[in-house]
């Protein structure tokens, strides 16, 4: 009951027009009717006075609305850092000052939206540019846990992976000089096909050239025109790799996408993993180098393939001039590939290891013991013929035998002797003679 009778659901207007009725309209009528009866009891001016007093009250009531409302509005004003408006908004035109804040209000409500669109945009944006950087490092990551272990083609194939997605690469390839004896030639990385000799042609002009070279929908560089229809790229990039000043490769690709151009954050990520590049580049020459000092094989402990050659020549071309015998002695593991299957790869080179310790125990201090095969040991027997060669490996094979008889799977011996210079007169010559001539001696 008390609900239906409040006036707190009424909007303001509803409100006013109350007001207006119980102050003017109903006393009007009871004035009217004072007039012609000439008489008005008691009670009636009692209802009068109240219905009067009730229509003040609501107009009050939507006075003081007005007014905190418009305090309100003030306040907001101030909040929203529009203090000088705020002040030009005088009691003297509450209802007029409140319109003009609502407007301020929507106007700086309608600006803020806007800014918080605009903040949006640039949020996504650099969520977009934090996504590249992240893959970048990512990428970055990859490549030096494949440098760290000696992959180096694994490497050159995550950045041409990551450009390509980057890029909407159709193509891409990386091709280093390659220095020969006879010349020179040029090092093919990824996707390669006979297109690609048009740089053996032309590489005078790509590999002199010492920054990048576009060829899109914005950019026309005639010197790399040929290239469209030699690699069927409709729009294409050649970035020379530089290291120390000098070209020591190229890194190209495209696609054929109609009206695509390489924006400026394209040849950014081009320039970055450019230098990617020639870091992984720079690495593997390295490698290279410190790869061909090494003399050990890592596992065996004996020497490499590598130091016996240059080792066996020099002994060569000393058991030539003093006129002495110069042995080469191969010993191979003819069910190595059988122990690794059967037994896993960490049991056969165990197993490896140990051959190589019982084989250097049983030479004398002046021999070159060495692994030249994954499953394949020699040595250099100074001043040996083939004769005491061969009682060498027999009498090593014997002892390798008597080690792993208890073995599950025992290994299984093959031997072959060259002597310089009746099989041989250089080192390769000696080496492949003694492969050619590998016996099983597993029952000797």
């Amino acid at each position: 009951m008390d609900r239906k009778l409040s006036l707190k659901g009424v909007n303001l207007k509803r409100r006013i027009a109350i007001a207006v009725i119980l102050i003017t309209v109903i006393p009007s009528l009871v004035f009217v009717c004072y007039i012609y009866n000439y008489y008005i009891s008691r009670a009636v001016l009692l209802i009068l006075g109240l219905i009067v007093f009730l229509g003040w009250l609501i107009a009050l009531e939507v006075l003081f609305s007005i007014l905190r409302i418009h305090s309100e509005s003030q306040l907001t004003l101030k909040e929203l850092g529009e203090e000088r408006l705020a002040k030009d908004l005088t009691v003297r035109d509450e209802v007029e000052g409140l319109e003009t804040a609502f407007k301020l209000i929507s106007s700086k409500v309608k600006s803020s939206l806007e800014e918080l669109k605009d903040l949006s945009s640039r949020i996504e944006t650099l969520n977009k540019e934090l996504a590249k950087k992240i893959n970048i490092l990512s990428t970055v990551t990859q490549i030096h846990s494949f440098i760290s272990r000696g992959e180096h083609r694994q490497a050159f194939g995550v950045v041409l992976e990551r450009v390509r997605e980057a890029l909407k690469l159709s193509k891409a390839n990386l091709l280093f000089i390659k220095e020969e004896k006879q010349g020179w030639d040029l090092e093919y990385f990824f996707e390669y096909d006979g297109s690609l000799e048009i740089f053996k042609k032309k590489y005078k002009d790509l590999f002199t050239a010492k920054s990048l070279l576009l060829l899109d929908e914005k950019h026309h560089q005639e010197s790399i025109l040929f290239l469209r229809e030699s690699l069927g790229l409709r729009n294409l990039f050649v970035f020379p790799l530089q290291f120390k000043g000098e070209v020591v490769g190229v890194f190209v690709g495209g696609n054929n996408l109609y009206g695509f151009s390489f924006s400026s954050e394209d040849i950014e990520l081009i320039e970055t993993l450019s230098k990617s590049i020639v870091l992984i580049w720079e690495h593997r020459r390295l490698y290279r180098v410190v790869k061909d000092l090494e003399i050990y094989d890592p596992l065996t402990g004996l020497y490499n393939k590598k130091y016996l050659q240059t080792r066996l020549n020099e002994e060569i071309r000393r058991a030539t001039t003093y006129q002495r015998p110069c042995g080469l002695l191969l010993v191979k593991i003819t069910n190595y590939r059988e122990i690794q299957s059967n037994f896993g790869v960490l049991e056969g080179e165990r197993i490896l290891k140990k051959i190589g310790e019982v084989f250097k125990e049983s030479l004398r201090p002046i021999d070159i013991p060495a692994r030249i095969e994954e499953d394949t040991l020699a040595v250099i027997l100074i001043e040996r013929n083939k004769r005491q060669s061969q009682y060498t490996g027999v009498n090593i094979i014997e002892r390798l035998n008597s080690y792993f008889k208890e073995e599950k799977l025992k290994p299984k011996f093959s031997s072959s002797v060259a002597e310089n210079p009746v099989d041989g007169d250089e080192a390769q010559k000696l080496i492949s003679y003694a492969f050619s001539h590998l016996e099983d001696n597993e029952d000797r």
